[in-house]
């Protein structure tokens, strides 16, 4: 059948663009360069066994080191061009915002929405269980907003760890130096998470007059009730 029309993704975030324009622009218009063959590394692969005997449509719930803290209700978002930490888990981690780098760029929602990150932190991230454990160093964004989740791994730390991620197994694998690691999703805390997500209170937007409402305001008020006239001459 032929194509008859082509319908695009939806982009955003700075993702590897950097956080101006042109910056975006320069990365958009680059050419994917030939690198060389990486050293062999163990193949990555998900066996039917592995596979859920249930249909579930869960989120991919994980935790992690972050420096020197254990870190629950990490989200893995292969859709997210950033790595996310929300301030409720950078205050427990011991962090002062002083130390925050400020930010020119804002994080956008799939809708156009869109929030001015707090600052970036860079953090010692480790995934994994001795002795197949990977540390990356991340630069995460810092968001003051109520979240069911403490952080979200984005493509930034995924491609860094070389990561295959399967959400129907609600498993990530990725090679380390002593071969391939298996951090897997807590189906009991995803669908925590979801109750906790949707029971949030919901981002009230600024109300934008319309101009057409301006101009249609009556410059003279009307009183709310029918005026008697009272004589001001005496008897």
């Amino acid at each position: 059948m032929p194509v008859e029309r082509q319908i695009d993704v939806i982009v955003g975030g700075s993702a590897a663009g950097g956080s101006n324009s042109s910056a975006r622009k320069s990365y958009a218009r680059s050419s994917v360069e030939k690198r060389p063959r990486p050293e062999l590394e163990p193949e990555i692969s998900f066996g039917a066994k592995e596979g859920e005997r249930s249909h579930h449509d869960d989120a991919m719930v994980i935790s992690i080191q972050i420096a020197n803290a254990r870190v629950k209700r990490v989200m893995v978002d292969t859709g997210s061009s950033a790595d996310v930490l929300y301030l409720d888990a950078f205050k427990k981690l011991g962090l002062p915002t002083e130390d925050l780098i400020p930010m020119s760029s804002a994080l956008m929602g799939f809708t156009g929405d869109s929030i001015s990150p707090l600052g970036t932190t860079t953090l010692p991230a480790t995934i994994g269980e001795e002795p197949r454990t990977k540390t990356i160093m991340t630069t995460f964004m810092v968001v003051n907003l109520p979240s069911a989740y403490n952080v979200i791994l984005g493509r930034p730390t995924l491609n860094k760890l070389k990561a295959v991620v399967s959400t129907y197994h609600r498993a990530i694998k990725f090679p380390t130096s002593t071969g391939v690691e298996e951090s897997r999703s807590d189906p009991g805390e995803s669908r925590r998470c979801y109750l906790t997500a949707v029971s949030l209170p919901k981002r009230v937007r600024p109300h934008i007059q319309d101009p057409r409402e301006k101009a249609a305001t009556p410059t003279h008020l009307e009183p709310p009730e029918q005026l008697i006239e009272v004589s001001l001459k005496g008897d």
